[in-house]
């Protein structure tokens, strides 16, 4: 994985994607219900907050557009960004943060940080910090540069978002969700990524990095992103809008490292054979298989993205197997915390990629378990698996795990889970439980359940 510093640019409004091994499927018949927002609460209490002036000595890295937020369940967010106006980009930018009472004295203070990693020149990052406590009077604070680092080593790439998409969520959460596509004409890699929502005025309301996106970028590559700043109940979307900021820089192209997502039909794609589907409870599934055609054992990380019908992203979501992956094996996977259907517009395609940024040669090997004793009971698309998992090797091991998988009449993967056991020496068994969350709607008599046991050779 290459160990380099990545760049950033800030780009107004929501949108962003990623790229890497990618496969696009159509979606039939699926229309969730897209809410009626609640009314809006009263705007939060306006605090008035200095801001800093440019730092002697650091040229013009300063502190602008702070702003103080009251949080919903007390507390407070302290915001605003940094500007280099210096002639060199910098990275590992922290600030002293001190807050304060109406009488001007301090109620407490501690180190921030910015939500990128680098600050190119001419360019601006946002920090958000949190303070939990219910019971604290603050009246103001202040934002200071405490560290920084200048380079000039980092090659900054314009990267192109598009299709931008604001919601606000049931518990009054933001969400700002788009596609970043490279045309830069070499390979990026995505170091950073965050936004800051402001409201009807224009002042800073929230920041947060990112949630969910690709973070390398081969040319003409796009990716799916989300970004989820903290919110306020009964907000209305329209009242707020989102500035998202790409810390993005050219790199080198990534060799294949043999990971696909698994063919199980054999008809050419890939495409096919991931499912997507809303479980008995209301929650998203992208589920499929992930299969390592090289000869290293593999960490995995996938990205995926969620499309309405004019092809606009609406959600985004990240995953990964269990455990790395062994040279010719496949996995089952499972994107689990998409955004609940009721709070997005309807999903008509989706597409998953496997990131090469995060998908690497783990540093330990694989090892299967026996499982004996397999029995389930299915209750309406929910299935509650039993089995032991049996340490067969001739080693201890802290843990393994045990994973789960429904499949169809084809073998294609249509429900999966896991769940980890606890220490198990050489011979050892321990009976688990699983539920695995299937689609209610799939024919019991043409699923059947499956399990299998992996844990890390020590």
């Amino acid at each position: 994985m290459n160990s380099k510093l990545k760049s950033r640019l800030s780009i107004s409004i929501a949108g962003l994607a990623l790229v890497a091994l990618a496969c696009t499927c159509s979606l039939g018949g699926l229309t969730p219900d897209t809410p009626v927002p609640p009314a809006p609460l009263p705007a939060a209490t306006d605090v008035s907050i200095p801001t800093k002036p440019p730092i002697l000595g650091n040229g013009d890295l300063q502190v602008v557009n702070t702003a103080a937020v009251a949080n919903d369940y007390g507390g407070w967010r302290l915001m605003g960004e940094v500007s280099n106006g210096t002639s060199a980009d910098v990275n590992g930018v922290s600030l002293k943060i001190e807050w304060f009472d109406s009488a001007g004295t301090s109620l407490g203070s501690d180190t921030g940080y910015v939500l990128t990693t680098n600050i190119g020149t001419g360019e601006t990052a946002p920090f958000a910090y949190t303070i939990y406590d219910s019971d604290v009077a603050l009246a103001s604070f202040t934002a200071s540069i405490a560290e920084f680092t200048s380079t000039q080593d980092v090659q900054r790439a314009v990267l192109d978002v598009a299709a931008p998409t604001f919601f606000v969520d049931s518990f009054g959460t933001f969400h700002c969700v788009g596609e970043i596509t490279n045309n830069t004409g070499s390979p990026v890699d995505i170091d950073g990524l965050a936004a800051a929502v402001h409201d009807a005025s224009g002042s800073l309301f929230s920041a947060a990095s990112y949630w969910a996106v690709m973070r390398h970028l081969e040319p003409g590559q796009k990716t799916p992103f989300r970004i989820s700043p903290e919110g306020l109940t009964g907000a209305v979307a329209s009242d707020y809008t989102c500035a998202v900021f790409v810390d993005a820089q050219t790199t080198e192209s990534t060799p294949d490292n043999g990971v696909a997502f698994k063919d199980t039909n054999g008809d050419g794609d890939a495409g096919n054979d991931i499912y997507y589907y809303i479980d008995g409870y209301g929650s998203t599934h992208l589920v499929g298989e992930i299969v390592n055609g090289g000869s290293d054992t593999m960490n995995v990380q996938m990205i995926g993205g969620l499309y309405d019908a004019s092809g606009n992203t609406v959600d985004a979501d990240y995953a990964s197997p269990a455990v790395a992956l062994a040279p010719g094996e496949a996995l089952p996977y499972d994107f689990t915390t998409f955004l609940s259907p009721d709070v997005k517009p309807d999903v008509s395609t989706f597409t998953a990629y496997v990131d090469p940024y995060w998908t690497y040669a783990a540093y330990s090997q694989t090892v299967p378990l026996r499982v004996d004793n397999l029995s389930s009971q299915n209750d309406n698309g929910t299935f509650t698996v039993t089995a032991d998992v049996v340490n067969d090797q001739t080693f201890n091991l802290d843990y393994a795990y045990a994973i789960g998988t429904v499949t169809d009449a084809t073998g294609k993967v249509v429900g999966y889970n896991y769940t980890p056991t606890s220490a198990l020496t050489s011979g050892a068994k321990e009976t688990v439980n699983l539920t695995i969350y299937a689609d209610p709607s799939l024919d019991p008599a043409t699923l059947q359940v499956n399990m299998i046991a992996r844990a890390s050779k020590p």
